[in-house]
């Protein structure tokens, strides 16, 4: 069998993901996820928040400071990860184009018996220099074509159980560009990412395909203490051609659900009941650098209400940022098709059940 895990760094939901979807032929979900790719890779491959596994969290920077800017990270909890339960289930772990992450950060490096790194060389796409990705020049047409000859290949039958993340950082180049081209920049983004996408073959049996977003844009608006939903309220897309195949019970979904779902998948594990539930809570966090490069230090909780065609169209949520030790709590407005219409602080409210399940989460917030 093969896993697939396709990651389409920083793409927002946006009409492209409905291409995607039709592309595919999957399940469309949003998910609540982290406002950066270590941390929601970590929460999404553990099923745990950042602060479950570190006092505090764990920072943009904290694995730099710890181990060394291009050192393999070495974890107390390392595994917590998915991968060590696939493991023993007797799949190997293949990564491809976020190579500083999964193999130094992660930790992943430490681990060559049954993890390899597949990225080509050259550097780690998530550079903003790398403008080939969305350019249709030469270095933009050569790169293509390696990412479809790797498609080609990893898509060929085989005997062997293999767990694939393979990075499209398409998007996050673009938003790395020059502000006042972002707008085009990102419409490049769209289409190089459905080219390669329509290459693969979303039909290939015995495969699961989990095919997300990691968080959205940091710009427009702009992320900072207090993030909104267009950082964290991101979206997935699952089709399984597989025994056991994988349905969906929300059309909302926590990031960290993946672990609980591979278990389900393999040995039965039932879900939470409150994964299908309306009324769940949903738990995140985010670490500015500008504010503490290792830490942690905003918390969000978030519900959802006035469903309509299985998809809210209200998220209510409470910030807490540490540094100004105080919660404030917004909600968002969703149009029937799932896109953001309006957000809006609340001044002098406050839901105490979204504050009370920040503050039995994070030991790091001030009581």
């Amino acid at each position: 069998m093969k896993i697939y895990c396709i990651l389409l760094d920083t793409m927002p939901f946006c009409s492209e993901v409905q291409e995607i979807l039709k592309i595919t032929g999957g399940t469309l979900a949003r998910q609540v996820s982290g406002c950066f790719t270590n941390e929601s890779l970590i929460q999404m491959f553990t099923g745990k928040l950042t602060s479950d596994l570190e006092p505090n969290g764990i920072g943009y920077r904290l694995t730099w400071n710890r181990f060394g800017r291009y050192q393999i990270s070495i974890w107390s909890w390392m595994k917590e990860f998915i991968q060590f339960y696939l493991r023993d289930k007797g799949f190997n772990f293949v990564s491809r184009n976020h190579k500083e992450i999964v193999s130094t950060v992660l930790g992943f490096g430490n681990y060559p018996e049954f993890y390899t790194d597949t990225s080509v060389d050259r550097l780690d796409m998530a550079d903003p220099s790398l403008k080939q990705l969305l350019c249709n020049n030469n270095e933009g047409k050569k790169f293509e074509q390696e990412e479809f000859d790797y498609i080609d290949k990893i898509q060929q039958p085989s005997d062997k159980n293999i767990f694939h993340l393979i990075s499209y950082t398409h998007y996050h180049s673009a938003v790395h560009s020059d502000i006042h081209r972002q707008k085009s920049k990102q419409l490049a983004a769209g289409n190089r990412v459905l080219e390669l996408l329509k290459h693969w073959d979303f039909s290939e049996p015995d495969a699961l395909f989990w095919i997300f977003s990691d968080h959205g844009s940091w710009f427009n608006p702009r992320v900072d203490a207090y993030p909104h939903p267009q950082h964290f309220y991101s979206w997935v897309i699952v089709k399984d051609n597989s025994k056991n195949s994988i349905n969906l019970v929300s059309k909302v979904i926590d990031i960290k659900d993946f672990t609980s779902y591979m278990k389900l998948k393999f040995d039965f594990i039932p879900l939470p009941e409150i994964f299908a539930s309306k009324k769940r809570i949903y738990l995140t966090e985010d670490g500015r650098m500008a504010i503490d490069e290792e830490h942690m230090t905003t918390a969000i909780a978030c519900c959802f209400e006035k469903w309509k065609k299985d998809f809210p169209q209200q998220m209510n949520y409470v910030i807490y940022h540490k540094p100004d030790n105080c919660f404030i709590q917004r909600k968002a407005i969703f149009d029937e098709n799932s896109f953001i219409t309006k957000v809006e602080t609340l001044s002098n409210v406050i839901d105490d059940s979204l504050v009370n399940a920040l503050i039995q989460k994070f030991d790091w917030i001030s009581k």
